[in-house]
């Protein structure tokens, strides 16, 4: 299932201009932005990530951080072209395009999450470690769960 994929999420270690700003950090709230892309069900992924199921990423890491590490967030329903290979720059850069047709503002979250089936061999993908991606100057965790990739794994 497209939304077990639980620890990769806190996303990667990379050498950072001093310009960067740091969003993220492994402990307290991590304010996250999913992204359910072309039909996959956002009430699935509001649960999945937000939900107080065992199997919600929010719960698994308070248990995991014995409460240190807490999920919160939004799911927003976006609908892209899907490129034909696995461009990951185009997917987000396709994804946040349509995010911010929505009006959604991008400095209220330190984390985004992108669901769908998209055209890559991978069940998930995100940088290893906790400092993350920057985009425009501002350091974002990422990770993308792919529906139609390999198998999946904690």
């Amino acid at each position: 299932m497209v939304y077990k994929l639980i620890t990769i999420f806190l996303a990667g270690v990379t050498a950072l201009p001093s310009q960067t700003i740091r969003k993220i950090t492994p402990l307290g709230e991590q304010k996250t932005l999913v992204y359910a892309i072309n039909g996959i069900n956002p009430v699935t992924a509001r649960d999945s990530f937000f939900g107080s199921v065992p199997y919600s990423v929010d719960y698994f890491y308070r248990a995991a951080s014995y409460e240190k590490t807490w999920f919160t967030g939004t799911v927003i329903s976006v609908f892209i072209t899907m490129p034909t290979t696995c461009d990951i720059p185009l997917l987000y850069q396709r994804s946040d395009a349509a995010a911010a047709l929505q009006g959604v503002n991008f400095d209220l979250y330190s984390r985004r999450a992108y669901l769908g089936t998209f055209p890559c061999p991978w069940g998930g993908l995100a940088p290893i470690g906790w400092a993350g991606v920057t985009l425009g100057g501002t350091e974002y965790g990422m990770a993308f769960l792919n529906g139609g990739g390999g198998a999946l794994h904690e």
